[in-house]
């Protein structure tokens, strides 16, 4: 397991980089999807995939968690170990840090019933760290944290997302 030390040695190496040269900063990351049997979904990245499925009220067969338990996921784990990385840099312990996300929906919208939106109701963040440092310190590593924190700017900003629709004849 790696110590504080090690995780902003690494950081700082990274952070050194990217002000020497900061074309070396600049990446892309490109996933697909493709829809399998059913509602069974399966996303790849690089060497990794990930398999989701709605549930059986909805037409699936729960062969996977949803993508909105991956979504959830990807909000709350990128804060985590964001917390941790700001903090180790700031030469900050967090002894244990636990982030949850609550999310309220009318879940008509993603049927485009009742004028009802798709994305949630509201959002509820609880992020609960234990550390012996001063409550202020803690706050500004959080507020540094947030403020840069991909998944957190996702749900929290509009993004420029841009469609692009390929058509093509099946088989059939």
């Amino acid at each position: 397991m790696a110590t504080d030390a090690q995780i902003a040695k690494a950081l700082n190496r990274v952070v050194d980089v990217f002000e020497k040269k900061p074309e070396t900063a600049l990446d892309t990351d490109k996933a697909t999807a493709r829809l399998e049997d059913g509602l069974k979904c399966v996303v790849t990245q690089g060497d990794y995939s990930a398999v989701m499925d709605m549930g059986e009220v909805l037409g699936g067969e729960s062969a996977g968690p949803t993508p909105g338990f991956h979504g959830r996921a990807a909000l709350i784990s990128c804060i985590a170990i964001g917390l941790k990385m700001t903090a180790a840099r700031a030469g900050v312990v967090f002894d244990a840090i636990d982030v949850s996300v609550e999310m309220d929906w009318d879940i008509r919208g993603i049927f485009g019933m009742g004028g009802a939106p798709a994305g949630p109701l509201v959002v509820r963040l609880e992020i609960d760290i234990q550390s012996r440092a001063d409550k202020a310190v803690i706050q500004t590593v959080v507020d540094e944290c947030l403020n840069n924190d991909p998944w957190f700017q996702i749900f929290l900003n509009p993004q420029d997302i841009r469609p692009v629709i390929n058509i093509s004849r099946g088989n059939t």
